[in-house]
Parts: C-alpha cells; sequence; structure tokens
C-alpha cells in the first residue's frame, strides 16, 4: 500500500496540538509493512515534503521520517491547497 501523510505545522498548531499530530504521524508510520511506500507533506505558509518520493517503509526511512516529523515547528500560515496538491501528486509517482 502507499501512504500520504498531510501533517498542518501552521501557527494554529499550539504546543499540545502539535505533539499529538506528531504522534499520530510516527503511529501510522510504525505501523507500516516492509513492503508499504509512504510520503509525508507539512505544510504552514509554504509546503515541506519529507521526501519528493514515495520511499518503501524499511527501517532506515521510518527512524529517518520519525525524526523529520519531530523537527517540524509550528509557526506560520495555513497552506493546505498547496500541501493537498502536492500530496496528490505522489499518485502518479
Amino acid at each position: 500500500r502507499d501512504l500520504v501523510m498531510v501533517l498542518d505545522t501552521s501557527g494554529s498548531m499550539d504546543a499540545v496540538k502539535m505533539d499529538q499530530a506528531r504522534k499520530a504521524v510516527k503511529h501510522c508510520i510504525d505501523n507500516l509493512r516492509a513492503q508499504d511506500r509512504f510520503a509525508i507533506v507539512s505544510f504552514s505558509t509554504n509546503v515541506r515534503k519529507y521526501r519528493d518520493n514515495l520511499v518503501e517503509a524499511n527501517s532506515e526511512h521510518r527512524d529517518n521520517a520519525k525524526k523529520w516529523v519531530d523537527s517540524l515547528k509550528a509557526g506560520g500560515g495555513t497552506a493546505i491547497q498547496a500541501a493537498l496538491d502536492e500530496a496528490l501528486e505522489f499518485r502518479e509517482k
């Protein structure tokens, strides 16, 4: 299966909400099977991607992705449309 996760990191994500969102994404990552692929898109004023393509859910990518998620900070605006557009582009990759 392919899974694309979209994470709001805008200023409205206070400390508690951001912590809950991080935990939810990391839970999803932890429950992927080795044959799965995944992507993560975060958005605030700008859109950021963990990687440009779907990646295999091997232990290295899972560990690195969780570290990347932990590094995300809340702040800025809410470019949700741009984030959803980026997420949909993974269907074609």
